[in-house]
């Protein structure tokens, strides 16, 4: 396993189905974008990396012993059970752990993954943002976030269809580079 830093922060958790049939907890560009996001931002995440996953309950106690408030899976079609499996263990394990899923199949399918699964929250776009937002905030607190479905003790919540206006961000990050730079060479 490698940890980048322990705390309350997040943990990320890339499942990868090899030829083998077996999984790994691997790394991928998705987990790489967040990654470097949050180093950015000076927000502490742990990347858990594990070549051998040898059963449900020692991945899950190794999960909560990073010590991180919340574990951010990065579901796709070929791990959307294994997913499944992880995060009821870790639910009956350690219920004050917020569980988040990300990626391709938790994008598409919010509704349905908060149905069928015990997940907090579903990340439907701009993962790096919207996992940075909802870190160090209650479960009910995350219906200011856009981006995010989740459910609370009695209902599921779907936020409304509007996306971050990342271009406007990137134009915004240029000028102020370009401001910075102007100021510098005076």
């Amino acid at each position: 396993m490698s940890n980048l830093s322990l705390g309350n922060g997040i943990t990320l958790v890339h499942l990868e189905q090899q030829a083998t049939g077996l999984f790994v907890a691997g790394d991928n560009l998705d987990c790489r974008y967040i990654r470097a996001f949050f180093k950015s931002h000076g927000t502490s995440f742990t990347q858990y990396i594990q070549a051998n996953l040898s059963n449900l309950y020692d991945t899950v106690e190794d999960l909560i012993a990073i010590g991180n408030e919340t574990v951010a899976f990065n579901v796709t079609p070929a791990s959307y059970q294994l997913c499944t499996r992880l995060t009821s263990v870790l639910k009956e394990l350690d219920d004050r752990t917020r569980i988040v899923w990300f990626g391709e199949k938790p994008s598409s399918m919010h509704e349905e993954v908060l149905k069928l699964t015990k997940a907090d929250g579903c990340v439907k776009w701009e993962s790096e943002q919207t996992l940075h937002s909802l870190l160090n905030k209650e479960v009910e607190d995350w219906k200011a976030i856009p981006g995010v479905s989740f459910r609370t003790e009695t209902k599921q919540v779907q936020q409304p269809e509007e996306k971050v206006d990342t271009e406007k961000i990137e134009i915004i990050a240029m000028y102020e580079l370009d401001r910075s730079k102007l100021q510098q060479s005076r």
